[in-house]
């Protein structure tokens, strides 16, 4: 099962490739690509369970988990 889920799909291919702009602070207005989709909510600092997803930053290529509702695609 690991291999399954190590091996990305054509699909998730095309979602690591898109750009994203965060819309929510700590990290409003960076642009990042996603790095990572995990499939289970994850409790947020405000204490509510969201879907989230982990990102890498164009700018210094660091990586943050944000709430997948607090991005935007950016569209080319």
């Amino acid at each position: 099962m690991d291999s399954v889920l190590s091996t990305p799909t054509s699909r998730q291919k095309e979602i690591y490739a898109v750009l994203l702009r965060v819309i929510r602070e700590p990290h409003f207005g960076r642009i990042a690509t996603v790095v990572e989709l995990p499939p289970e909510l994850r409790e947020l600092e405000s204490g509510s369970m969201a879907r989230v997803m982990v990102v890498e930053f164009a700018d210094d290529r660091s990586r943050a988990v944000v709430p997948r509702a607090n991005v935007e695609l950016i569209e080319r």
